[in-house]
Order: structure tokens, then C-alpha cells, then sequence
């Protein structure tokens, strides 16, 4: 065991990413759950960032699958990547900061790789 070791910034970091869990926890909490897609398209209307990232034809009695197409791959090699860093540096003893930003990156390309290979 390292007598060097300082786990307060490791415990700040930790707390920064359970309040942003439990935000989008709370956010998600308020919508509708999505029982009858036909009714919630009606309702509420497409996701801004899924009608962004998805070049299709909406309609409502669409079936969703995943295909892996270039970007979505692409961005999953990103992704392994930026995990591979994050773990680098957690056993590295980097900055909190630094391993903060590479796993925040990991989490972003993941959810853009799944959005990307929805058709």
C-alpha cells in the first residue's frame, strides 16, 4: 500500500460521477416510459439527438436492429481506446481530472456507436 496516496480527489471524482447518474437518473425519471412507441412519437416527438444522428424514414411500426456500419465501428475502437487510457492512468497515478475526462470520453463514444449502428 501506498503511504503517498491521497484518495480525497479519487472520492470527489467518484461523487462528480454518481450526482451526474443520479441527474440523468432523476431526468429520465419525469418522462413517460416509451409502453407504445406510436403514442409517444405522437405525444412527445423524436429524440433531438436520435432524429440528429439517424438519416432514416421514421414511421412507427418500424423494426429497430443494430447493424455495425464504418462509423459505429469506428467509434467503438475509439471508445476501447479511451478505456484503455482510463485504466493507463488510473494505475499510472495520473491526475483525477485526466481519468475523469478519458472515461466521460468512453461513455460519449459508446453511446454514439450504439446511436450509429441503430437502423
Amino acid at each position: 500500500m501506498d503511504s503517498n496516496f491521497n484518495p480525497k480527489p479519487w472520492a470527489k471524482a467518484e461523487s462528480i460521477i454518481l450526482l451526474l447518474i443520479l441527474s440523468a437518473t432523476a431526468v429520465l425519471g419525469q418522462q413517460s416510459p416509451p409502453h407504445d412507441i406510436d403514442t409517444t412519437i405522437r405525444s412527445t416527438g423524436m429524440s433531438e439527438i436520435f432524429t440528429v444522428l439517424y438519416q432514416g424514414t421514421i414511421h412507427s411500426s418500424m423494426d429497430v436492429s443494430i447493424q455495425l456500419g464504418v462509423y459505429s465501428v469506428l467509434f467503438i475502437i475509439v471508445s476501447a481506446l479511451f478505456l484503455i487510457l482510463t485504466l493507463l492512468m488510473f494505475v499510472k497515478k495520473a491526475p483525477v481530472l485526466l481519468c475523469f475526462i478519458t472515461s466521460m470520453l468512453f461513455v460519449v463514444n459508446v453511446y454514439l456507436a450504439l446511436m450509429l449502428s441503430v437502423i
